[in-house]
């Protein structure tokens, strides 16, 4: 069963993978790891350019070292990212529930549409899921059977958290919870209490030490600049203290709520709230602590988010998931014990169709039309219609092929992201794509232009100015989106 579980969440994610256009993100942080895959100076790189840190890129170095486009290492992050997470929310389900539980709450992630569609893309958030969700698991087996070794286990996942992004941070506050989950029997409770607390110490000086290696780049100090500046996804504790629920809030709960919706639907939310009335009754302090994990997180989520996009709530889904599985498996059971056998496993067969039916069709269409697919939320502008959005490249870039002239073909951005089409254009050295300061600027033969885009290369606008460029092709997205055009230097 396992092993059926672990090949269509394979199938299904290579498929998406195979099929999804490189969004802006994307080409971002695959630039990020192409550069700190060919130099040392270059690996905390992520550190000053994004609120992201560099576990992501390192990840993706190996990757891109064996001859894969960047692109296509980060993905590979991405897809391996989810298959860990499958495991070990099966592991979590399997705790509150037995085998049964766990094989079930394996395959709701294998089908839940917010996997399906953010595992295949070479973003944060599917290794961010797996380190929230490993955290989670360490932190309630080191409470359930205090030792070091869990202890030395939980620091690793924390650390890699701390070296991954910010909103891993919640794993850290949620440490004292997992105390539910202790043997709090008079019966060598001291001796459980004080493995716990040197535990926790391992974990803490593991994080500390993966901080100070944050801190020791050069790029860090560029970081704080960042952050002082306001150009960074996330509000201040101090800020979010005096004024909660500020219109940024509202905004992030509006966009995660219709992601929510979306990409879990109702019938399953519904069986998520179902599962952990039903665990409480019988496993009540390991279901708070399950249940605690998907409210704090997502509180943080909604009153920390600046600019909130529907993924970043991707990370509170895994002891949801668990609870998912266990209203399954006891709904399933309390049926076969109401009625023969037979007449049970249809009874059965047909709830489970109707409350995963949703999901399904979801994932049907978003596997058919990947680049199409009119996703939640803001997704759709990030996906499809938007700025972000990639569909547009592989045409751009065919065109640029065709008409390019020389040996060595220059190409400037004066008003548009250049990550996607640097990268889509590296299997082949006789493509530069270059800022307007480079030397190579003078001799650009095009210039990619996106009207509205927030990154302006002023001085590469003025070579396009000055060379009288002209407009060879106009590429727009899907539903009257986004444009970008494709600028060429007139020939003599």
């Amino acid at each position: 069963m396992a092993a059926a579980i672990a090949a269509l969440y394979l199938v299904s994610r290579l498929w998406f993978v195979g099929r999804f256009p490189y969004f802006s993100d994307e080409g971002q942080f695959a630039t990020y790891t192409q550069q700190a895959a060919h130099s040392l100076h270059q690996l905390f790189v992520s550190e000053g350019g994004s609120p992201e840190l560099p576990l992501f890129t390192w990840l993706g170095i190996p990757w891109v070292k064996l001859g894969f486009n960047p692109l296509v290492a980060v993905r590979i992050v991405s897809v391996i990212s989810g298959l860990l997470t499958v495991g070990v929310v099966g592991l979590l389900g399997h705790r509150l529930g037995g085998t049964a539980v766990g094989l079930v709450a394996a395959m709701l992630c294998v089908l839940l549409p917010f996997f399906v569609v953010h595992d295949g893309i070479g973003i944060y958030e599917p290794l961010v899921t797996l380190i929230m969700a490993s955290a989670l698991y360490a932190q309630i087996e080191l409470a359930r059977h205090p030792s070091l070794r869990w202890g030395a286990l939980l620091g690793l996942v924390l650390a890699a958290g701390t070296l991954t992004k910010a909103n891993t941070e919640p794993a850290l506050v949620l440490i004292p919870v997992s105390l539910l989950c202790l043997d709090w029997s008079a019966v060598g409770r001291r001796r459980r209490v004080g493995t716990w607390l040197m535990a926790v110490a391992i974990a803490a000086v593991l994080v500390l030490g993966a901080e100070i290696l944050l801190r020791s780049s050069h790029y860090w100090s560029q970081g704080l600049l960042l952050r002082k500046l306001g150009i960074y996804p996330a509000r201040t504790v101090g800020q979010v203290l005096a004024d909660p629920f500020n219109p940024a809030a509202r905004q992030a709960w509006s966009v995660f709520r219709s992601a929510l919706v979306g990409y879990v639907t109702l019938p399953l939310i519904a069986l998520g709230g179902l599962g952990a009335a039903i665990a409480w009754r019988r496993r009540p302090r390991l279901t708070t602590v399950l249940v605690v994990w998907v409210l704090v997180p997502l509180a943080v989520a909604v009153l920390f988010a600046v600019h909130a996009y529907p993924r970043h709530v991707m990370y509170v889904l895994p002891g949801a998931v668990a609870l998912m599985a266990y209203a399954a498996v006891q709904m399933a059971g309390w049926v076969r014990g109401a009625m023969p056998i037979r007449r049970a496993a249809a009874v059965c067969a047909v709830a489970a169709a109707v409350v995963v039916a949703p999901a399904v069709v979801f994932d049907a269409s978003v596997l058919a039309h990947p680049a199409s697919f009119r996703y939640p939320s803001s997704d759709y502008f990030q996906y499809v219609t938007g700025q972000p959005a990639g569909g547009v490249w592989p045409a751009l870039v065919q065109t640029i092929r065709r008409r390019a002239i020389g040996r060595q073909v220059v190409i400037l951005t004066p008003q548009a992201e250049p990550f996607v089409l640097q990268l889509l254009l590296s299997s082949d050295p006789r493509y530069r794509v270059v800022s307007g300061e480079s030397t190579l600027a003078a001799s650009a033969q095009f210039a990619v232009d996106e009207t509205g885009n927030p990154f302006v290369d002023s001085r590469a606008a003025a070579v396009v100015t000055r060379g009288h460029f002209v407009r060879v092709r106009r590429y727009q997205r899907l539903d009257n989106g986004a444009v970008i055009s494709l600028f060429e230097r007139p020939p003599g």
